[in-house]
């Protein structure tokens, strides 16, 4: 059990990590490479695109995804998942047995959240939002359950339907027995590779290190939310103040895409006259 005084992990700071992960690069900067959702934002569109599908050969004609939810930045794709998606009466979800792992989904929205601490991309979960997302979560929650009912696992099924806080007092509990019990959430088989430590040692860069950051402006590091996601949620927040993404990323200096590259001289001779300080934060496009 951890002190009072020593830090702990906390639903802010997890949830960083899964919004400034893999999955803002993914679906909200439109890497993915699902050919109906590459370029897409996919919590801003409402359908996935057009596309020609080579194997069957012929047109696939665009889906419904769901609303504009107006997500843009990683401050956005934050404030969504704490104060929309884990409290709506919408959503329901279900604890892995194997690994403690919280699942959720929101049909109104049609948004996943998975706090897969041990996920492949070491940003401790995802997010994201496809045409078959209802399906595909319904079909991983019945197969969990079967699991667990195979191997004489407690199955943990929830709805926020009764009490919209339930979501997120099964994510506190997980949160809660990480700090409780780092032993037993461990990402490698290294007595230090802890969930609390992979987030606590990594605050400057939540989600991401200098292994699978290619930039060092980054989009997922821009802080602040986007004008309109302000307007719609009615957030105190200056419209002077708002980040514009798209001149953000143009403003990114790359700096290699492995750790080879980051240790050439003429990286380093570009870092140099470009006067970039790595102590300092990111500097912010401003709408």
């Amino acid at each position: 059990m951890d002190s009072p005084d020593q830090p702990v992990l906390t639903l802010d700071t997890y949830v960083e990590c899964i919004a400034r992960g893999h999955a803002f690069n993914k679906h909200v900067l439109g890497t993915d490479h699902d050919p109906a959702m590459r370029g897409l934002n996919a919590f801003r569109a409402e359908e996935t695109k057009a596309f020609f599908d080579e194997d069957a050969r012929r047109l696939v004609s665009p889906k419904r995804l769901g609303d504009d939810l107006f997500i843009e930045t990683p401050d956005d794709f934050a404030h969504y998942i704490k104060n929309s998606l884990l409290v709506s009466e919408h959503t329901y979800g279900y604890v892995d047995p194997r690994n403690n792992s919280v699942n959720l989904y929101n049909p109104k929205d049609n948004v996943a959240l998975h706090f897969s601490w041990k996920n492949a991309e070491g940003d401790l979960g995802t997010v994201y939002r496809y045409e078959r997302s209802a399906q595909r979560f319904d079909e991983a929650m019945d197969d969990v359950e079967d699991i667990a009912s195979l191997r004489g696992l407690d199955f943990q099924g929830f709805s926020n339907k009764q009490d919209p806080q339930t979501a997120a007092h099964t994510v506190q509990s997980l949160i809660y027995d990480m700090n409780a019990n780092p032993q037993n959430y461990l990402l490698k088989r290294d007595p230090e590779s802890t969930v609390q430590n992979r987030v606590l040692n990594n605050a400057a860069r939540p989600g991401r290190d200098w292994l699978n950051d290619e930039v060092l402006r980054a989009p997922n590091n821009v802080k602040g939310h986007s004008e309109e996601y302000a307007e719609e949620n009615k957030l105190n927040v200056d419209p002077a103040d708002c980040v514009c993404m798209k001149q953000a990323s143009e403003g990114e200096f790359n700096v290699g895409r492995t750790r080879k590259s980051l240790r050439s001289g003429r990286v380093f001779r570009a870092i140099k006259e470009s006067g970039i300080n790595f102590d300092v934060e990111p500097a912010l496009a401003i709408a």
